[in-house]
C-alpha cells in the first residue's frame, strides 16, 4: 500500500511524500490525502474530511429511532458527494459561537454525539498543528493553524477536494456498469451503502473511503469523481496499451489511440495520443510511408510535387492498361527515402525544419521516372490511349480508370451539354484502340456455343480483327462479322451480337458538363 501512495519507491525506500506521511498522526491513507491537498489548495477542507474519518461518525442513529434520525440527517447529504456532506455538516456545527450548553443542545436535536463531536475537534486541531509545522499550507505556509471555523467562509472546490481524496483511496475507485452496481479495483463489486446521499442517483464513477462487508460489500462515504482525476492521482500505477497508429494528415503527425486501466478498470479506452513519444521509429516508418510515398502531407516542397507528379502520370498509365504492375512497389520508394530522410524523423515540422537546412537535403529527394517504374514494364502508346476524343472538330478529354466495381470504372469521355447531340452512338461503340481487343474478345465470347467454337481462342480472333479493322461510322458489330466471316467463311446472324455480357469497362462512359457543373453521367 505505501507504493501504492507514493510513500517509498520501487526499491522500498522512503519518499519525500513519504517523510511527510510519517509526521502526521493518521493513517497512511488519510495522511496522503492531507499531503495532496497542500498541492490542491484544499487543504481546510481536507483537514476537515481526514479528521472525522479517523474518529468515530459523530451522526447518531438510535434503534428505537432510526427514522427521525435519518430525517434530520438528510439536511446534511449532499447529492454528488459523501464528504462534501462531512464539510456541511461540520459547517452547521460551527456555523456561530455558542456555549457549551447551547452546542449540547444543537447536538442533541439532530442526532449528533456531542463527545464525538469534541473528538473531531480535537483531532481537527491536532492535525492543523502538525500542518502548520511541516508548512504543509502550500499557498501560505506562515499562517497559524486552522481553528474550527476554517473552511466555513468559501466556496469548496469540488475537483480540488476529490484529486486529494484520491490521493488515498485511489484503489478503491468504482465503474457503474449495472443498474446501481459497481465494479472496481481487481474486479470487486459492490454497491452504494443505502445511507450515502448517492445512493438513490449513482453516478459512472466514484470513490469510497470505505468497502465494507455486511450481507453484500457496500462502498461507504462516496463521491462522484472523474477518471482523468484517478490517472493524476496515481500515474505511477496506470497501465497505457497503445494501438492502431494512423497518419493525421492535417497535423502532419503520427497518432494512436491509447487505452489506460488502473487495477484492471479501463480509465481512458481510447483516447488520441502522439505515437512520436511512444515509439519514434514506428512513427518514422508510418510518416515515410503516409507523407512522403502515399502523398498524404500538405507541403510546398517542390520535390514532393515533382514526385507525385511522376506517380500520377505512372497511376493513370496503370489506369489506361488496367493493371498495377508499373509504379515501383512501396517498399522500394521506402528504402530510397529511409537512406536519406533521418530516422528521428516523424513530423511534418521536424521533416520542413531538415529540408530547409540545407539544399542537398531536397535535392537528394527527387526520383526519377526510372526510380518508381518496375523493370520490364512499358508506358502504353498516346495512340492506344489517346487523352481526347475528336467529335464535331472538338476535341473532348478522356479519363481512365481502373476500379473494377465503380461507376466510373474504364474510360469516360467528358461532353459539353452543347455538343451532347452531335455525339454519334456508331462511333462511340469502338471505344479507344488500347481497349478494343479485350471489348472485341469479349464479344466473341458472347456469341452462342455453336457459332463461338468457331472462333477459339477468342483474343487471337480478336487480334486479327483489330489489325484489319479502324474506327469507322459502321456500327462496331457489323465491322466484327466482316471480318470474321472473310476469315473463316462462318456467317454470323446480327441477333447473335449481344452486349449485355460486356463488362462495364468496355462501354465509353459519358460525362455531361454545363460550364464547370456536372449535369448528367452514365
Amino acid at each position: 500500500m505505501l507504493e501504492m501512495l507514493g510513500a517509498v519507491n520501487a526499491r522500498r525506500e522512503l519518499t519525500k511524500t513519504g517523510k511527510q506521511l510519517a509526521r502526521l498522526p493518521l493513517d497512511p491513507r488519510l495522511a496522503r490525502i492531507v499531503v495532496a491537498a497542500r498541492q490542491e489548495r484544499c487543504l481546510d477542507e481536507a483537514l476537515i474530511i481526514t479528521s472525522l474519518l479517523a474518529s468515530q461518525d459523530p451522526r447518531l442513529r438510535p434503534a428505537d429511532n432510526p427514522q427521525a434520525a435519518d430525517e434530520i440527517h438528510r439536511q446534511f447529504l449532499n447529492p454528488r458527494s459523501d464528504f462534501l456532506a462531512l464539510i456541511k455538516l461540520w459547517r452547521f456545527m460551527h456555523s456561530e459561537t455558542i456555549s457549551v450548553s447551547r452546542l449540547r443542545k444543537r447536538c442533541e436535536q439532530n442526532f449528533i454525539s456531542y463527545v464525538r463531536l469534541r473528538e473531531w475537534q480535537d483531532l481537527h486541531r491536532q492535525l492543523g498543528s502538525a500542518t502548520a509545522a511541516m508548512s504543509a499550507r502550500r499557498y501560505d505556509d506562515t499562517v497559524a493553524p486552522p481553528t474550527i471555523a476554517s473552511a466555513i467562509t468559501h466556496e469548496p472546490d469540488y475537483a480540488a477536494i476529490h484529486k486529494a481524496v484520491l490521493a488515498g483511496f485511489v484503489d478503491q475507485i468504482g465503474y457503474r456498469d449495472e443498474k446501481n452496481s459497481f465494479l472496481g479495483a481487481r474486479n470487486l463489486r459492490f454497491s452504494i451503502f443505502p445511507g450515502s446521499g448517492l445512493h438513490k442517483k449513482p453516478p459512472k464513477w466514484l470513490v469510497a473511503a470505505e468497502l465494507a462487508e455486511t450481507t453484500r460489500l457496500y462502498a461507504r462515504t462516496v463521491a462522484e469523481i472523474r477518471p482523468q482525476w484517478a490517472e493524476q492521482a496515481a500515474p505511477h500505477l496506470l497501465k497505457r496499451e497503445h494501438f492502431e497508429p494512423y497518419w493525421q494528415e492535417a497535423a502532419a503527425r503520427v497518432g494512436v489511440y491509447e487505452r489506460v486501466s488502473l487495477f484492471g478498470l479501463v480509465l481512458e479506452a481510447r483516447r488520441r495520443v502522439d505515437y512520436g513519444r511512444i515509439n519514434p521509429d514506428h512513427a518514422h516508418e508510418i510518416f515515410v510511408r503516409e507523407a512522403l510515398i502515399e502523398g498524404h502531407f500538405r507541403t510546398r516542397a517542390a520535390f514532393f510535387q515533382h514526385n507525385r507528379q511522376l506517380i500520377n502520370d505512372i497511376e493513370k498509365q496503370e489506369a489506361q492498361v488496367r493493371r498495377r504492375d508499373m509504379l515501383a512497389h512501396p517498399d522500394v520508394l521506402y528504402r530510397f527515402y529511409e537512406e536519406r530522410v533521418p530516422a528521428e524523423i516523424h513530423t511534418g515540422a521536424a521533416f520542413e525544419k531538415w529540408l530547409n537546412a540545407d539544399e542537398s537535403h531536397a535535392k537528394s529527394l527527387y526520383l526519377t521516372r526510372a526510380q518508381l517504374t518496375r523493370q520490364n514494364t512499358m508506358a502504353p502508346s498516346a495512340a492506344d490511349f489517346p487523352a481526347a476524343m475528336e467529335i464535331g472538330g472538338a476535341r473532348l478529354p478522356l479519363q481512365y480508370r481502373f476500379e473494377p466495381g465503380h461507376e466510373a470504372d474504364g474510360a469516360t469521355l467528358q461532353v459539353p451539354l452543347a455538343l451532347l447531340n452531335q455525339l454519334d452512338e456508331k462511333r462511340l461503340e469502338w471505344l479507344v484502340p488500347g481497349l478494343l481487343k479485350e471489348k472485341l474478345a469479349s464479344l466473341i465470347k458472347g456469341l452462342p456455343k455453336p457459332l463461338r467454337r468457331n472462333f477459339v481462342p477468342a483474343p487471337d480472333f480478336a487480334q486479327a480483327c483489330v489489325e484489319s479493322l479502324s474506327a469507322t461510322d459502321e456500327p462496331l458489330v457489323d465491322a466484327l462479322t466482316a471480318a470474321l466471316t472473310r476469315m473463316t467463311g462462318v456467317a454470323i446472324p446480327r441477333e447473335a451480337w449481344s452486349e449485355a455480357t460486356l463488362p462495364p469497362h468496355l462501354l465509353l462512359r459519358l460525362e455531361v458538363f454545363d460550364g464547370d457543373k456536372r449535369v448528367d453521367h452514365g
